[in-house]
């Protein structure tokens, strides 16, 4: 196997290796599985990515995220209620269901 030069992005690596097939094309199938990669993420605790095993959502990282998000979430609500003109009004609502959000699909990869 040929080595990857450090310098070198994933991508251009990968692409390389397969020079019989057109580089748009590879280059497709390689975003393709980035997203689809990206969205099981979301909905999954854990996903399998054939010839790399099986990974998970890292416990202390994620307990951490959701903690400073709980704390952020406090502090937009208070943010929120001391709010004077409507325009801050408005910015503060934005940021309290932004981070609602997030608690809540972070709480969504913690597994029992």
């Amino acid at each position: 196997m040929r080595k990857r030069n450090p310098n070198q992005h994933i991508k251009d690596y990968i692409i390389e290796g397969m020079v019989e097939y057109p580089r748009t094309l590879i280059e497709n199938i390689i975003t393709f599985q980035g997203e689809s990669m990206l969205e099981a993420s979301r909905k999954y605790s854990e996903i399998e990515i054939s010839g790399f095993g099986i990974l998970y959502v890292a416990k202390g990282k994620l307990s951490r995220e959701l903690a400073k998000a709980e704390k952020a979430l406090i502090t937009c609500k208070g943010k929120l209620e001391n709010s004077i003109t409507e325009e801050d009004m408005i910015k503060n609502q934005k940021k309290v269901d932004d981070f609602t959000n997030k608690v809540a699909f972070l709480k969504s990869k913690q597994r029992i």
